[in-house]
């Protein structure tokens, strides 16, 4: 496997990135620079963060991606998969008159809402030439298509709930429902709010003084993931299609709150991609 992070950079840092590293334009004030995690560019790009942070009081990047490529034995060996959703759109379930419970939220991170009505949102174009899509609020959205797929090829473990558009239930549109088998994440995954940064909780004043990154009830595990996706191993692996995360990640912000990660079995890959469902991109997740 090889990984690659994505950097877009300030131009006016650009003089502390390594000769090597080719950089495309992105805008008047931005660079994009990829990065092997594995070579000595990293370490070089790594110190340049650092200085930039601790020294000069600043921002060096601002958007950040990392790009993982697979060997085709890699692929073939894989037990499960870690799902993406590409497409976000507005506005959030809750804008619109979704009704969440917050009894049981951590009262120190503030995960654990359960939504306890049909999911309602406003009428869009946010399924558009794909078949799934998620608000900022992470409430995912499907195809009329995407159901009929699952049901067509009994694939485990997924259930659906209605969506509403605005007073309408819509016979096109369903919420793929996050209440799956849930995996737990060993710790072998490294998680931070953002690439050479493992914040844990915000201490400083600010506009995000006291958010509260990794849960040490262990609920939320930071606030993004920075690694490949290293999962315990149980027998339920091999027994259904689609799992989600025990554990979240994000942090909450109001509309904004933590997710749960996706996976589903490499059948069901294959399936997505033989049959052109489109939305998803599709990591290895390691089982250990």
């Amino acid at each position: 496997m090889k990984e690659l992070l994505i950097l877009d950079i300030r131009k006016k840092y650009s003089y502390l990135i390594p000769n090597e590293i080719q950089g495309t334009a992105r805008g008047d004030s931005l660079i994009r620079i990829e990065v092997d995690t594995s070579s000595p560019m990293y370490e070089e790009t790594k110190r340049a963060n650092l200085y930039v942070r601790k020294e000069l009081k600043a921002v060096f990047f601002f958007g950040w991606n990392y790009k993982r490529i697979y060997t085709e034995e890699e692929l073939r060996n894989a037990r499960l998969f870690k799902m993406s959703v590409r497409k976000y759109f507005e506005p959030c379930g809750r804008d619109c008159g979704t009704v969440y419970d917050t009894s049981h939220v951590c009262e120190i991170c503030k995960s654990g809402e359960r939504q306890v009505s049909p999911l309602y949102t406003r009428k869009g174009s946010y399924l558009n030439n794909r078949d799934v899509a998620s608000t900022i609020s992470y409430e995912i959205v499907v195809s009329k298509r995407f159901v009929e797929f699952v049901k067509d090829h009994s694939l485990r473990g997924l259930t659906f709930g209605p969506v509403y558009i605005g007073k309408r239930l819509s016979s096109d549109i369903f919420q793929l429902m996050v209440q799956g088998c849930e995996l737990d994440f060993s710790e072998r995954s490294a998680f931070g709010i953002a690439p050479f940064d493992f914040t844990e909780r915000c201490s400083t004043e600010g506009l995000f003084y006291g958010e509260v990154y990794k849960c040490p009830k262990g609920d939320n595990l930071g606030g993004d993931l920075l690694s490949d996706a290293f999962i315990k191993d149980c027998d339920e692996i091999e027994q259904y299609d689609f799992f989600i995360s025990r554990q979240t990640i994000g942090v909450y912000r109001g509309l904004i709150n933590q997710r749960h990660i996706l996976f589903c079995s490499p059948r069901m890959r294959k399936l997505i991609i033989d049959n052109k469902i489109r939305g998803f991109d599709f990591e290895i997740a390691h089982v250990i």
